[in-house]
């Protein structure tokens, strides 16, 4: 039987990883936004590919998290069916998914820099001809 501070821990860390699933998914639709609206004045993408795969990243660490916790929740099912005490995941496990989720974070955090320099190297023509207005 989970334990009440236990229960909260994993609602915690669910939330977490939802998070992260949200924030690096957000940033790679922000970045195809932006790449398309560039790409109406006539600017190569090519600058928007190291930051999506910099958030393909933080999704992949964050997938590896998830599998953590399947692994877990199921090695324990296992022991309640089989009627034995559920498998004790020591402090290096533990700390293992609680890595994973700061990776992610911090991953999370250098797409949007390496994004943000991409963007800053980008020029966009000045004239008006080239200019869209609120009405295209």
């Amino acid at each position: 039987m989970l334990t009440e501070h236990e229960k909260r821990s994993r609602e915690h860390a669910d939330a977490m990883r939802r998070y992260l699933v949200a924030i690096n998914t957000g940033g790679i639709a922000v970045i195809f936004a932006v790449a398309g609206k560039l790409a109406e004045f006539k600017i190569q993408v090519h600058w928007a590919t190291l930051p999506i795969l910099i958030f393909v990243g933080g999704l992949t660490t964050t997938g590896i998290s998830l599998l953590l916790a399947k692994h877990k929740s199921i090695k324990r099912h296992e022991a309640e069916v089989e009627g034995v005490d559920p498998p004790s995941y020591g402090r290096r496990f533990w700390m293992w998914n609680f890595v994973y989720e700061i990776v992610a974070l911090v991953i999370f955090v250098i797409g949007v820099v390496v994004a943000l320099n991409s963007l800053q190297h980008i020029q966009i023509p000045s004239g008006k001809e080239n200019i869209p207005t609120i009405n295209e």
